[in-house]
């Protein structure tokens, strides 16, 4: 059996060792902080272009940073703050009409709202209307 002293040790180097991966990871850990405000930041813009226009931010390195720190791209970022946009429309009162809507959501028109939203919901907004009026917006609207 190993003696108090040579656990202690033992300790002591699994402590060190880790100290260490944790220094090294440092320009990671000060990276992703930069990085959070940017995440939160492309839910107001129209397009990923106009975003990285305003952020002189090249496409490429946006990319790399989305894929390591949030692991899908920009722009499916943005269709999906889009979808949740327009579901949390649906909850929030009575609709216009599905074409303000799309237009209100960031949608270019009622076809590109109707094929995204059937393509992130599996529904049509209609289909989904009639069939999830009556589930609560938390069921489709968690963070």
């Amino acid at each position: 059996m190993a003696g108090i002293g040579a656990i202690d040790e033992r300790i002591r180097l699994i402590e060190n060792i880790l100290i260490k991966k944790l220094y090294d990871n440092r320009d990671k850990l000060e990276s992703v902080d930069r990085f959070i405000p940017l995440v939160h930041a492309i839910k107001n813009y129209t397009s990923v272009a106009h975003f990285l226009k305003e952020h002189i931010i090249h496409e490429r390195k946006l990319q790399r940073e989305f894929d390591q720190h949030v692991g899908i791209t920009p722009k499916f970022l943005q269709r999906v703050l889009r979808f949740r946009k327009a579901v949390a429309a649906f909850y929030s009162g009575p609709l216009k009409n599905l074409t303000a809507l799309a237009y209100d959501c960031g949608y270019y028109d009622q076809a590109h709202f109707i094929n995204e939203f059937k393509m992130l919901s599996g529904l049509s907004p209609k289909k989904f209307l009639q069939e999830c009026s009556n589930e609560p917006a938390s069921a489709w609207l968690t963070e």
